[in-house]
């Protein structure tokens, strides 16, 4: 899991932290990443991006917190999120869930055998897009949701849009339909 903090106008600082279970050390590796200023945004098409961030100590097996959209979606955006402090030193991710044109639930969880006790307050960010095939210039941008349908089989998913080259894929889960901790 990408562990980040100390996030400002010009740099940030990252690092991968494993399951507590292991042995915390790790070779290099690569990291992508998308930076989008908070706030809400228009493309060129009319899309709507939204970003943000929470502040949270919820895992999930104590409840969720409540995020709500500043501007409304007209449908249910595609949500991703991400811890953005290292707070607390155990493994986190999060997961989000009820997703509406208004509204996200978001909580943290982390791994199965920890995940009743609690979690220092994190700061997490999110991201928003409305569902669809989008264009900016000339630049093609697709959110979308899957059906309910994915569990640890493989399975396809269709992109709405046509792309020239295999794109770049960012994905989140966005449903909460069972205790153990999983990762996207």
């Amino acid at each position: 899991m990408v562990r980040l903090t100390n996030i400002d106008a010009d740099s940030f600082e990252l690092r991968l932290k494993e399951p507590n279970y292991k042995n915390q050390g790790h070779i290099d590796e690569v990291i992508s990443y998308v930076v989008i200023e908070v706030g809400t945004w228009t493309l060129s098409d009319g899309t709507l991006l939204a970003s943000g961030s929470q502040n949270s100590n919820t895992l999930s097996s104590a409840g969720l917190d409540k995020v709500s959209f500043a501007d409304a979606f007209n449908a249910p955006p595609a949500v991703l999120t991400q811890v953005q402090t290292y707070n607390g030193a155990d493994w986190v991710t999060t997961r989000t869930d009820n997703v509406t044109g208004q509204s996200f639930d978001l909580m943290m969880q982390e791994e199965e055998r920890l995940n009743a006790g609690s979690h220092v307050a994190e700061t997490i960010g999110w991201l928003a897009t409305a569902q669809g095939a989008s264009h900016d210039q000339d630049t093609l941008l697709e959110g979308g949701v899957t059906a309910d349908v994915f569990t640890n089989q493989a399975n396809v998913h269709s992109f709405k849009g046509s792309f020239d080259l295999a794109p770049t894929l960012l994905t989140k889960l966005t449903s909460f339909n069972g205790s153990d901790p999983a990762i996207s």
